[in-house]
């Protein structure tokens, strides 16, 4: 993928994250399914009531936002908050500055047809146009002609026409 597919092609945060996998990046560590919310939101109360009890528990749990019906969350530290539109043009300007860091990420550019053009005008090419001699005259072709109509005529009892050029 070069960097322009790159800047044309991911417009959503799956194929952010996809990226993400592929490249080994980690700009986008922070962002979590809603099932994988879930689960760490299960996982910091049971850390929770292991070192504080319930109670505080309880009162983290309260600060938490009830959102849910997103695709994408952010874990912003205390809370885990619904991924934006905002967000995701934030993330996808981290990935592409860690890609250009890394130097490594993106095929090479190809120059576009329209550029090579530029830059290599095109010879014109001249086709070849060879009238050859005929063996037999005009003259001689339409009687040839007018002697297999004739012929057809005769054979078939029914009459033919042949066009002249």
């Amino acid at each position: 993928m070069t960097r322009e597919e790159f800047i044309q092609d991911v417009n959503s945060i799956s194929e952010l994250l996809e990226f993400c996998w592929r490249y080994n990046c980690e700009c986008c560590n922070d962002i979590m399914s809603e099932d994988a919310r879930d689960e760490r939101i299960d996982d910091d109360v049971v850390q929770i009531a292991r070192d504080s009890g319930w109670q505080d528990a309880y009162d983290w749990l309260s600060r938490i936002r009830d959102t849910t019906g997103y695709d994408y969350y952010i874990d912003d530290g205390d809370e885990y908050r619904p991924l934006w539109d905002d967000d995701f043009d934030y993330y996808k300007e981290e990935v592409l500055e860690w890609a250009d860091m890394c130097g490594d990420v993106f095929d090479e550019e190809e120059p576009d047809d329209d550029e090579e053009e530029q830059t290599q005008p095109e010879e014109p090419q001249e086709e070849e146009f060879v009238i050859e001699d005929e063996d037999c005259t005009v003259q001689e072709m339409i009687f040839s002609a007018f002697v297999v109509k004739q012929s057809a005529e005769q054979e078939q009892q029914a009459p033919v026409s042949v066009l002249l050029f």
